[in-house]
């Protein structure tokens, strides 16, 4: 067997943790449902989806630069450790309080993402960096592949086993086995990334501030490139949150039936992000893949709710798969080039808090389903994505300036 490189353990420790994501996150909602009447099941959506995503925002910032200053090993680990208990908590939930409550802890210790990102970008050179940060966008797929089968495979084991039981249960318990069995591996087998003369400094009484995030939103070049993000991260959240809903409550399609079409989709974009868009980018600069990818996933939302069958989900599904696919790795990487080695955590913190801020407020979604319609959250995240798309190019010629002004200028 042949040595196995940094840029493979990173990847594997982050799509381990993804296959516990991918356990739970389809069938959030429907759990959800379970302790709320019908006619509240789309706010208590936007709820389970809000008490993940508002501590990721506000702590992912402090990660990064926690990463930047004590290396990227230690967050990596603690933040296993923390989602292995929130996942414990899922499983012993028995109130829609409490699954509250595990999915706080899961967004409050949902670092490694962040110091992942750091960790690809210490290892990867500038002109390697798309191709490093597709691998993530291909442990997110292969983990919403492998992840809904798990999830599918555990519910009918659970539902034999213990037909009295609450079926999230099973989920959680899995989940939380493969969670601690990487936190478990990572402490073995993954090194540290950032040598400490690479190290920045941190001082703990800016932890209360925002300056280093307004500075790094300030940037002529990353301002734009995480807006961006944030607005695919706004429309792609009325997808996920609603489309479980949709496809269960509108369509009467089974649980096994929302896991077939995850796991159809997990497995484009791992295709998409972990081969195809490392080969592209070398005939076609990102920016404009960038570009393609935003009115792709624009025509896949728009076409979602027209067709209310099994089949005529699941094709929009997959275009709308090709387009988060195209967009993200080529995102991430240009965000990572314009930051400095030692703010990579500081800057990538700082986008994933404007992504998981999208993450807050595209769950609203939820509400829309509840008070207009099943098809209104897909109808607004389609307008969304027509401005991602304008926004994409405004982006291409501000950074195509910014290269032209500065050299290559970068944050400090």
């Amino acid at each position: 067997m042949g040595r196995v490189t940094p840029k493979l353990l990173i990847f594997l420790t982050v799509f381990i943790d993804l296959l516990g994501f991918g356990i739970i996150i389809p069938m959030l909602a429907i759990t959800g449902g379970l302790y709320l009447p019908e006619s509240s099941v789309g706010q208590g959506a936007l709820w389970l989806m809000t008490a993940y995503s508002l501590p990721q925002m506000i702590f992912s910032p402090l990660w990064g630069r926690l990463s930047d200053r004590f290396g990227r090993r230690p967050i990596i680990l603690l933040s296993l450790a923390g989602s292995t208990g929130s996942y414990a908590l899922f499983a012993l939930s028995d109130s829609f309080t409490l699954l509250l409550i595990s999915r706080l802890l899961a967004g409050l210790f949902s670092a490694n993402i962040t110091a992942a990102q750091a960790y690809m970008a210490d290892i990867t050179s500038k002109e390697e960096r798309t191709g490093g940060m597709g691998l993530f966008g291909m442990a997110f797929g292969l983990g919403f592949v492998l992840g809904p089968v798990i999830g599918a495979g555990a519910l009918g084991v659970w539902a034999w086993m213990f037909p009295d039981a609450r079926p999230h249960m099973g989920l959680g318990i899995v989940a939380a086995l493969i969670c601690g069995s990487n936190l478990l591996w990572a402490s073995i087998k993954l090194p540290e990334s950032l040598p400490p003369e690479r190290r920045g400094k941190v001082h703990f009484r800016r932890f209360a501030t925002t300056r280093e995030a307004l500075v790094t939103l300030r940037h002529p070049a990353l301002g734009p490139l995480i807006l961006l993000f944030f607005i695919i991260t706004f429309a792609f959240a009325n997808v996920e949150v609603s489309f479980p809903l949709y496809a269960k409550f509108f369509v009467g399609l089974s649980e096994t039936g929302v896991y077939s079409i995850f796991i159809v989709v997990g497995l484009i974009m791992a295709f998409i992000q972990g081969y195809f868009i490392r080969k592209a980018v070398k005939f076609i600069p990102e920016q404009i893949w960038i570009i393609l990818g935003c009115a792709t996933l624009m025509v896949g939302v728009a076409l979602l709710p027209l067709r209310p069958t099994a089949m005529g989900m699941l094709v929009p599904m997959c275009i709308l798969a090709v387009g988060h696919g195209l967009c993200i790795p080529c995102l991430m990487s240009l965000i990572s080039r314009q930051a400095q080695a030692h703010l990579q955590g500081n800057v990538l913190g700082t986008s994933q808090a404007a992504s998981t801020l999208g993450r807050i407020l595209g769950p609203l979604g939820g509400v829309a389903y509840d008070a207009f319609g099943p098809q209104w959250p897909f109808w607004i995240a389609a307008v969304v994505m027509l401005f991602a798309v304008y926004w994409a190019n405004v982006t291409r010629w501000r950074l195509i300036r910014h290269r032209a002004q500065t050299d290559g200028a970068e944050p400090s």
